[in-house]
């Protein structure tokens, strides 16, 4: 018997070739190193620790068959990001080691969407756009479409609206944004000589955002950035955020109003409290639809 791999002469005995260590299995066969990398491979992958970003947060440890159950539940996505021991940067798992295939699911029944900077993605299942749903990827007014529709439309308007869980997240909505009384809100106001202001100018704010990232838009400005750049202008901001305030509510509701011009108009005038009790009412009716 010799080695395949160096033609040295074996007795049948070895299980590695004296002369140049090529490994010989028990039967006396030798291993082929494609053999030898399939394995190491098989068992590199199964040893393999994953971690995805949730929610700004990193979770893990996951084994791959895991991210797999995450990914057909929608949990994750191709553009979640990804990272495991040994890679030296996170990336997106449509890129990564991951970049599972399509299920029969998906092929059958297969959906996109556009993002916020026009890219399309999919295809996916209606689990996986649930998922999108919600962790905020997607939303109402995401562009969507599937095979057998004639256009593209948001998705408030196909039957992923009522077959996903977001009539249940805008049900939601109070858990994230506080339905206040505007008369408190105009008297605390007054009592603390302007000092509740700032705060509720912070919470309209706040409450803006929690809205436009529910309906699938972008957040605009940070609460304390809102405050604190009101604070540097001398109030010139502020009158800036509510032209703002309105424009983004009119994008949300879907209408067109002059709200934005009649905002500018009192606060100009020292009014703006007035503007913030009529944003107040408009978060109001929201929370309590």
């Amino acid at each position: 018997m010799k080695c395949t791999h160096c033609g040295y002469d074996l007795n049948g005995t070895e299980k590695f070739c004296p002369n140049c260590g090529q490994a010989i299995d028990i039967n006396g066969k030798q291993e082929t190193g494609e053999d030898n990398v399939v394995d190491a491979s098989s068992e590199k992958s199964s040893n393999t620790h994953w971690y995805f970003v949730e929610n700004n947060e990193s979770k893990g440890p996951f084994t791959e068959s895991q991210m797999k159950e995450f990914y057909d539940a929608g949990r994750i996505n191709d553009l979640t990001y990804v990272w495991h021991d040994g890679q030296s940067d996170w990336e997106s798992l449509k890129v990564s080691g991951l970049a599972f295939g399509e299920s029969q699911e998906t092929k059958v029944d297969g959906w996109y969407f556009i993002d916020l900077h026009q890219n399309q993605h999919g295809p996916y299942t209606k689990a996986q756009m649930n998922g999108f749903l919600a962790n905020n990827t997607i939303g109402a007014n995401t562009y969507v479409w599937r095979e057998g529709m004639a256009d593209w439309d948001t998705l408030n308007h196909t039957e992923l609206y009522s077959q996903s869980m977001y009539p249940q997240m805008r049900s939601n909505e109070s858990l994230f944004i506080k339905h206040r009384s505007i008369l408190s809100c105009i008297l605390l106001s007054i009592f603390t000589c302007g000092i509740y202001a700032i705060y509720w100018q912070y919470s309209i704010a706040r409450d803006m955002n929690a809205l436009l990232r529910s309906n699938g838009y972008p957040e605009d400005t940070s609460p304390a950035q809102v405050v604190i750049f009101s604070f540097i202008t001398l109030g010139i901001y502020g009158i800036y955020f509510l032209y703002k305030v309105a424009k983004n509510m009119n994008q949300i509701e879907d209408v067109y109003n002059n709200n934005a011009l009649l905002y500018v108009i009192l606060s100009i005038f020292g009014l703006s409290i007035v503007a913030y009790a009529i944003i107040q009412d408009n978060i109001n009716h929201r929370v309590d639809a």
